[in-house]
């Protein structure tokens, strides 16, 4: 078809239209407002897209992949080992230097020697000091010896001497007490002996008493009735109380009628002494002849009361008698008493005495105790001070001579340093004397290195060396070996700081503080050299095959402090939402977060997909406000 036929065409399609609008006024209005609308529409939806493709938003992938943290620094290639020999005596000169830069040695070969005729000169004068200071020391601490043996000998002896004497001692009061006991025992036999001895006497006094007692005793009583029968007969007689011996009988009783002195003129007046040969004898002696013819009283009558009084003269005497012989008796008891109260008297003077030498002796015996304590305690203090002396002498004599050992093992200890050895195998890298130098005791006389293999060294930061631990695997470059990269491990971390602050005594301009550290190279190579520059790389932690996502996509709540993410599925833009204040939220999805590296974190979550799209967050989570402001 012609150019002129398609314009043809247009030309009759858009008069049909027009033709339709003029017939059709108002539903062409609505018809062009509705098209308005559906344009507006797409463009917003164009606009919305366009703000999300433009920086407002960011998203990221959950990835599987490799983690790794790392530490950057830069050293140098160093040997193994590096030893400087030193002799630890200065101002002194060498007499030989044995080895020459490049040499080998091995550990313990002699490579220098220093002058040391002064310093044995020394060790011999100290050393004949010392023999004659212990010479004196022994004399000293043996003679502290004698006096501690001696002491402790005197403590014995005098420990035995006091045994004897407490032995002795108590002999003689085991003596002493069993005499005691002996007079106890007599001087109570004693006061038995009088106390039978009382009883006995006041026995005999009970009898005289009872005997003395008329009222009670059987001759007083007898007596009472034979002189009540002579009374009746004399009355019988014609006799009267006026008779005068009436009387004279009366007034006997039976203690004194023994010793009657009755006469015959007392019972008869008639009878005198011109007529009576019986004139004044006692009645009882015979009857007078006279009576009968003379007298009232016939001779029957004489002898009747003469019967009557021999009857009662005889009761007086039964009465005397006994009594006398419990007088006698009496005496004898009172003579008995007395002697048995003498020997009680005595034998308590003999027990109190015993008492008295016993106690004595105990009180020797328990003195004689003390005694020994009191030696035994002054023995010991004098032993107790000779073995302080003598410990003290001792001490005295091993500290004495502790400065001239000091000396000499000093000196010797020079001497030793006088002979300087390699101080381990390896090649010679630095001589800093020569014969006839005097050493200064700083410089290194050699410097020995073991370039069988070789190590970096190099200085750590100290906000990185906390994280740096043995064994830690190193990635390292030289210049000499270019990019290829070598393996090393992490063998040495310094415990003091390598660099200090101006603050801590450094200078001024003095860097961060550093540490260093030596890594093993465990890649052999050839090219490798000394004091080659070597840029590391220690991997510090590594986690393999775990999902990870950009640190910046994990968010957290302000209140509970849980880690989120929020995902976006760009085939399903509805499922974000406009917040009343216009801000953008996704679907969130609690998380956990494991290890961090630079950029990448681990996301932990059985919930969360490798692929899965994931929020960032940036400055631009409003722009939705303005579109939708726009929308309305």
């Amino acid at each position: 078809m012609s150019n002129e036929g398609k314009k043809n065409i247009f030309a009759r399609f858009f008069g049909a239209i027009w033709r339709w609008i003029k017939r059709h006024k108002v539903l062409s209005v609505i018809l062009v407002l509705l098209i308005a609308l559906i344009i507006y529409v797409v463009n917003v939806v164009n606009k919305a897209k366009e703000l999300l493709n433009n920086n407002s938003f960011d998203f990221a992938t959950v990835e599987t992949k490799d983690l790794t943290n790392s530490v950057s620094a830069t050293g140098k290639i160093v040997g193994l080992d590096k030893k400087n020999a030193q002799a630890g005596i200065t101002g002194v000169e060498f007499t030989e230097i044995n080895v020459e830069v490049g040499d080998y040695v091995e550990a313990g070969q002699v490579i220098a020697i220093l002058d040391s005729s002064d310093i044995q000169e020394n060790i011999d004068i100290a050393k004949k000091q010392l023999n004659a200071s212990e010479a004196n020391n022994s004399i000293g601490v043996n003679g502290a010896a004698r006096n501690l043996n001696n002491a402790e000998v005197n403590r014995d002896k005098d420990a035995e001497k006091a045994d004897v004497n407490i032995a002795r001692a108590w002999d003689a009061y085991v003596n002493a007490a069993n005499a005691a006991k002996e007079a106890t025992d007599k001087y109570n036999n004693a006061v038995n002996a009088r106390k039978s001895a009382e009883e006995k006497r006041n026995a005999q006094v009970s009898n005289i008493n009872g005997l003395q007692s008329a009222a009670t005793d059987q001759w007083s009583q007898q007596f009472g009735t034979q002189m009540q029968e002579l009374k009746d007969y004399l009355i019988s007689k014609g006799f009267t109380d006026s008779n005068a011996g009436y009387v004279a009988i009366s007034n006997y009783n039976v203690k004194t009628f023994t010793n009657c002195t009755l006469k015959a003129s007392e019972f008869e007046t008639a009878i005198t002494d011109t007529n009576d040969s019986h004139y004044g004898e006692f009645l009882l002696k015979g009857v007078s002849d006279l009576w009968p013819d003379t007298g009232a009283l016939d001779e029957d009558d004489a002898l009747a009361i003469n019967q009557l009084m021999s009857a009662m003269r005889d009761t007086s005497v039964a009465y005397v008698t006994n009594v006398t012989s419990a007088s006698s008796n009496l005496a004898t008891a009172e003579t008995a008493l007395a002697s048995a109260q003498s020997t009680e008297a005595a034998l308590k003077s003999a027990m109190d005495a015993a008492d008295s030498t016993a106690d004595s002796l105990w009180n020797s015996y328990n003195d004689m105790i003390r005694a020994k304590e009191d030696t035994r305690r002054m023995d010991d203090s004098t032993v107790a001070t000779a073995a302080d002396s003598l410990n003290t002498t001792r001490n005295t004599a091993a500290v004495s001579n502790l400065p001239s050992k000091q000396n000499i093992e000093n000196l010797e200890e020079q001497l030793e340093k006088c002979t300087v050895t390699a101080p381990m195998s390896g090649t010679v890298t630095a001589v800093n004397f020569k014969k006839g130098d005097k050493y200064d005791g700083v410089t290194p006389i050699i410097v020995v290195e073991d370039e069988s293999a070789y190590q970096v060294s190099a200085e750590i930061d100290e906000y990185d060396i906390s994280k740096i631990e043995i064994g830690q695997a190193v990635q390292i470059r030289t210049n000499g070996t270019g990019d290829l990269e070598l393996e090393g491990k992490v063998v040495s971390i310094a415990p003091h700081a390598t660099t200090l602050p101006a603050s801590m005594g450094a200078a001024a301009s003095s860097a961060n503080v550093t540490y260093n550290i030596l890594i093993d190279i465990l890649t052999p190579n050839n090219d490798i050299k000394m004091d080659m520059t070597a840029k590391i790389v220690i991997i510090t932690d590594r986690k393999e095959k775990c999902k990870c996502i950009p640190i910046d996509a994990f968010q957290e709540e302000e209140e509970s402090g849980r880690f989120y993410v929020e995902i976006y599925d760009p085939t399903d833009p509805t499922k974000m939402t406009v917040t009343e204040d216009g801000k953008i939220e996704y679907e969130k999805l609690y998380v956990e977060k494991g290890m961090e590296s630079d950029y990448y974190a681990e996301v932990i979550s059985n919930d969360l997909a490798e692929g899965t799209q994931i929020v960032i967050p940036s400055e631009y989570d409003n722009s939705m406000y303005d579109l939708t402001m726009e929308f309305n």
